[in-house]
C-alpha cells in the first residue's frame, strides 16, 4: 500500500513537471519596433555655425564633432585667461617680501637690543624716546612678516581664481563644439553652415540603430510579471518579402495595466540587436512583428549580459 502511494506521488510529480515544461512561451503579436536612443542635439551657445561635418545618413562615433559654432572670441578669452593664470601663479610662489621682512626684523631687533644694552651699561645714554622708537620698528618688522605671509596666501587664492577662469574659458570653447553622445546615424540635419544658432536650436537628430526596442502586451491572467522579467526573446518581423529574426532580452515591464475589453494587460519591452546586410539595417523602427518570450531563461540571459 505504501509502495503504491509512493509510486503514485512520483508519477504525479512527473506529470506536473511535464505540464510545466510544455507550457507554451508567450507570443506577442503586433509588437512595434522603436528606437532606444533618439535625440535632438542642440546648440549650447549662440553664434554662427562655422562647421557642419555631417549630413543626413552619416554614421558617427561617440565624441565625433558634428559641428562647430564660431569660437574665435572664446579662443582669445582662453589666451587671456591663460596669461592671467600664469602671472598669478608666479606671484603665488614669490616669497621675496617674506624673506625681506624677516631680514628687516632681525636688523630692527638687533638695533632695539643694542639700545637696551647701552642703557644697561650707561643709564640714560640712549634717550627713552629713541629706545621706544627702535622697539616700534622691531614690532613693525614682525607684523610685516605676518602681512607678507598673508599676501602670499591671498596670491595663492588669486591663482586658484585665475585657474578657474581659465577652465571656464576652456569650457566655453568645448560648448561650441557639438559632439555625438553615442554611436549612431544622423536622421535629420536641422540647420546649415553659416547660419546663426541660439542655445536650444536643434542642429541634428541622431539615433542609434544597432540596438532597438520592441514593445508588446501580455494579459495578466496568462503570465505573471516575474515570469517574464529578464527572459530571452526572439522577434520575427516581415521585411519586404522575407522574415527577419532578432534575438534580445526583456529589459522592462510596465506594471500599469489597461483593459482592452478582453482582460487586463501590461506592456513588455525587450531590447534587440540589429545588424546590417549589404550596408543596410535589417530592422527598421516602425515595423511590427511577433515577439516570443522564452520562459525560464532570465538567469542565463543575465549571465551572458554580465559576461559582456
Amino acid at each position: 500500500m505504501v509502495r503504491s502511494l509512493l509510486v503514485l506521488l512520483v508519477l504525479t510529480g512527473v506529470a506536473s513537471a511535464q505540464g510545466l515544461g510544455t507550457r507554451p512561451n508567450p507570443q506577442l503579436e503586433g509588437c512595434v519596433i522603436k528606437l532606444v536612443d533618439d535625440i535632438e542635439i542642440p546648440a549650447t551657445e549662440p553664434g554662427v555655425l562655422t562647421l557642419l561635418s555631417v549630413r543626413e545618413g552619416s554614421m558617427v562615433k561617440a565624441e565625433d564633432v558634428l559641428g562647430t559654432i564660431d569660437d574665435r572670441e572664446a579662443q582669445m578669452a582662453k589666451q587671456v585667461a591663460s596669461l592671467a593664470w600664469k602671472s598669478a601663479k608666479e606671484k603665488s610662489k614669490d616669497d621675496v617680501e617674506i624673506r625681506y621682512a624677516q631680514a628687516a626684523s632681525l636688523v630692527a631687533e638687533a638695533d632695539w637690543k643694542r639700545n637696551l644694552g647701552i642703557n644697561d651699561a650707561t643709564p640714560g645714554a640712549v634717550p627713552l624716546a629713541e629706545v621706544e622708537k627702535s622697539k616700534l620698528e622691531y614690532d613693525r618688522a614682525v607684523l610685516q612678516i605676518e602681512k607678507a605671509g598673508k599676501d602670499l596666501r591671498l596670491a595663492g587664492f588669486e591663482a586658484d581664481t585665475k585657474l578657474a577662469e581659465y577652465k571656464a574659458a576652456e569650457l566655453a570653447i568645448e560648448r561650441r563644439h557639438i559632439l555625438a553622445p553615442f554611436d549612431g546615424e544622423v536622421l535629420e540635419v536641422k540647420t546649415k553652415e553659416k547660419e546663426w544658432v541660439n542655445p536650444g536650436d536643434t542642429i541634428v537628430r541622431l539615433a542609434r540603430l544597432d540596438l532597438l526596442k520592441v514593445e508588446g502586451y501580455v494579459y495578466l491572467d496568462e503570465f505573471d510579471l516575474a515570469e517574464l522579467r529578464g527572459c530571452e526573446t526572439l522577434v520575427r518581423v516581415k521585411v519586404g518579402p522575407r522574415e527577419v529574426e532578432a534575438a534580445g532580452r526583456v529589459v522592462n515591464i510596465n506594471p500599469e495595466t489597461r483593459s482592452d475589453g478582453k482582460g487586463f494587460r501590461y506592456m513588455v519591452t525587450a531590447e534587440i540587436t540589429n545588424r546590417k546586410e549589404n550596408g543596410e539595417w535589417l530592422l527598421l523602427p516602425g515595423l511590427q512583428g511577433t515577439m516570443t518570450i522564452n520562459l525560464g531563461t532570465a538567469d542565463a540571459a543575465a549571465a551572458r549580459g554580465a559576461g559582456d
